[in-house]
């Protein structure tokens, strides 16, 4: 298995080298602004009501504000490099996305706000006849609730709607056509240097079972050896995801350099098909879900049940590798809902988490 063996024990220095921008005087004794490099532009739109005009819209960070124009388009100029949430706001309804930013680039934010006028006559969220399951769901379908410690609904940017963890920082990939074919509801990665990274700063909870993940997929035609979502430096044994290996989909978790272990091998689409992919794990041991049903009987513990003690970021997309010749190549496809929960979420649960 190329993923979980090697032949032995190797010692790499990993060097990073670290960008700081500092400000400088301008002559007046006072710090001067960062050099304007890079804009922003998209459009605001009302699914399935067009345009939007007169929104106002923001960066966090902040750096200013503008209205949309008459067809829900605007342009932020002068924006220092970075990552920034782009935030809309009309009638007491939001929408936000996320852009990347670097030296003379334009980025673009296409950001959409849901529904009609929250509280117009239309208006039945938190009504009676609400079926959305919580706060936290943007897609409509119901949502197991509780013990929901991330939600990253990739619905063009990288925040997690349930604000436990950072909003990550997205390197290339870029908004796609989610499950119910809506445009810019999930993320597309292109198998070559597209990802996501989530700087979890320590936050353990993420790999501290029972716990359970759950993700919708979508992969292009023929697999690799990729992990669309993982908390792993390869291959040190140490983590907790799902890959692809050998035309086969798995969901892993190991401490110790492999000595305390589950892992499940699975069939799953590999055709650009989308399907959701989940797993549960316990100290009993793990089960791994397709499209809602159990692919395999529970994976019992090889060796003893501890947490992981991984220190990576979360990504998607591409895991950071430390392998000398065969790291894990990039994952070509689209990944929409991702979902951590501090809990083995029960059958049923997941087969409603299932639903397209």
């Amino acid at each position: 298995m190329r993923l979980l063996h090697i032949p032995s024990v190797i010692a790499i220095l990993a060097v990073f080298a670290v960008v700081v921008l500092t400000s400088c005087e301008d002559g007046s004794g006072n710090p001067a602004n960062p050099a304007p490099t890079a804009r922003i532009v998209g459009t605001v739109v009302r699914t399935n009501a067009g345009p939007v005009a007169n929104a106002q819209v923001s960066t966090d960070p902040v750096t200013q504000t503008v209205l949309t124009a008459a067809d829900g388009s605007y342009e932020i100029k002068n924006v220092p490099n970075g990552t920034y949430i782009v935030k809309a706001i009309v009638g007491g309804q939001t929408g936000s996305a996320s852009v990347s930013l670097t030296s003379g680039q334009t980025g673009r934010a296409d950001i959409a706000i849901s529904g009609d006028t929250t509280g117009g006559p239309n208006d039945t969220t938190g009504g009676p006849n609400d079926t959305t399951g919580g706060p936290n769901e943007s897609t409509g379908g119901p949502q197991p609730v509780p013990g929901l410690i991330a939600h990253f609904t990739l619905d063009g940017h990288a925040h997690d709607v349930s604000d436990h963890l950072p909003t990550g920082r997205i390197n290339g990939a870029y908004p796609a056509m989610n499950r119910r074919g809506e445009q810019g509801k999930a993320m597309r990665f292109d198998g070559v240097n597209d990802y996501i990274e989530v700087d979890v700063h320590g936050d353990n909870r993420i790999q501290q079972f029972p716990m359970t993940w759950a993700v919708w997929l979508r992969h292009d035609p023929g697999t690799k050896n990729e992990w669309p979502v993982g908390r792993y430096l390869h291959p040190n044994g140490d983590g907790v995801g799902f890959f692809w290996e050998n035309g086969k989909f798995s969901s892993f978790y190991s401490t110790d350099f492999f000595s305390n272990w589950c892992r499940i091998d699975a069939s799953a689409p590999s055709d650009g098909r989308w399907y959701h992919a989940a797993f549960t794990l316990t100290q009993q041991g793990m089960v791994l879900y397709i499209n809602g049903r159990v692919a395999e009987d529970m994976w019992r513990w090889v060796g003893t049940p501890m947490f992981s003690r991984s220190t990576q970021p979360l990504r998607f997309g591409i895991i950071n590798s430390v392998h000398p010749t065969m790291p894990p190549d990039a994952y070509r496809g689209d990944i929409d809902d991702f979902m951590i929960f501090d809990r083995a979420l029960s059958p049923e649960e997941i087969m409603r988490l299932a639903k397209p």
